[in-house]
Parts: C-alpha cells; sequence; structure tokens
C-alpha cells in the first residue's frame, strides 16, 4: 500500500513540476470584462472619450454587451460578447465575426471582422499607461488586407481590458476606468 502511495506521488509531483505554468488561467473575462456600467475613460493626448458598458441586447438570439462610446460631439455603439472558451465576438454591420481568441498561440492569426486579421502578438508583458502601472498584459495584433496602414496594437491587461491602443499615426492610452467595482487609477 504505502509503495503505490509512494508512486502516485511521485507520479503527481512529476506531472506538477511539469506543468507549463506559463499559459495563463485568467479567462476572458479578464481581459474584456463586459459587466455593466464598466467605464473606460481613454485619451489619445488631444481627445479625450469614455466606454461604457450600458445593458445588454438580445441579437439573433445570442446575447450582446451594449458598448457606448462617447466622444464630445458623437456617439456610437459596439455590441460585443463572450464565451467561455476565451473568445470574444463584434457583431459589425449586420453580422457577428470573432474579434479576439485569447485561447490562440502567440503567431496564430483568425479572421476577424471587416477585412481584418488578428493574432496574439505578445503575452505577460507590462505596461504604465495614467491609470497605472498593469502587468500580464497581452497585445493583439490586427490589420486590414485591404487597406495599408489600417494596422493597430491593442494591449489588454487582466482585471481591466483595454489600456492601450497604438496603431498608424495615432495611440490612445486608458486614463482611469471604473471596472467591476474597482477605480484605476487606484
Amino acid at each position: 500500500m504505502l509503495r503505490i502511495l509512494a508512486a502516485f506521488l511521485t507520479v503527481a509531483c512529476f506531472i506538477s513540476c511539469n506543468d507549463d505554468s506559463s499559459k495563463s488561467t485568467l479567462t476572458v473575462a479578464d481581459y474584456f470584462p463586459l459587466e455593466v456600467n464598466n467605464k473606460w475613460t481613454y485619451s489619445n493626448g488631444n481627445i479625450e472619450w469614455t466606454e461604457e458598458v450600458t445593458a445588454y441586447k438580445q441579437i439573433d438570439g445570442k446575447e450582446y454587451a451594449v458598448v457606448l462610446r462617447t466622444y464630445q460631439r458623437s456617439i456610437d455603439t459596439t455590441y460585443y460578447r463572450s464565451e467561455d472558451n476565451n473568445k470574444v465576438y463584434i457583431y459589425f454591420q449586420g453580422e457577428e465575426s470573432l474579434f479576439i481568441d485569447f485561447e490562440r498561440a502567440k503567431g496564430e492569426e483568425w479572421e476577424s471582422y471587416h477585412e481584418f486579421y488578428a493574432k496574439v502578438n505578445s503575452t505577460g508583458g507590462k505596461v504604465t499607461v495614467p491609470a497605472g502601472t498593469f502587468d500580464n498584459v497581452v497585445e493583439i495584433f490586427s490589420d486590414n488586407r485591404q487597406i495599408s496602414d489600417a494596422f493597430e496594437f491593442r494591449k489588454y491587461a487582466p482585471g481591466v481590458g483595454l489600456i492601450k491602443l497604438t496603431g498608424f499615426r495615432r495611440e490612445s492610452e486608458l486614463i482611469r476606468a471604473y471596472v467591476n467595482g474597482s477605480n484605476y487609477p487606484q
């Protein structure tokens, strides 16, 4: 009996010691939080705008978070939904498309919306923006195959969401947020 127990503990230790701990246990809800009342304020240095999850809406039998983006003189709405398989979908121009797949291996591409493709560009980074310093940042790269200079790098922090966006001749950063009951900067 002791030999069986010792063998079991040895195998268990071997498995746990060889576990790939570099794979994150964080989920899509950590990197793309879609709870009602979550609110982010961004700035590009000249203009500030807010994005807020205001409600949920049924579209084609699926429940989407309604994200209201408010600029100085305009408002627009985007619809997102997430799934337990770490995917985020966007409802754009009458159809659903995969927006982000947090499960993909680094560098593996997927077709996104509106002629864009995307990939996980990097994971585990540390990024400082006016709203704070964040660890375990995931960077998503996306590009439009039809339009030159339509690329962007979006950086997502766990517990907060999008903290930085860089594209051709533009950069936006998170300056403050209220996400899942927490204020940023803290």
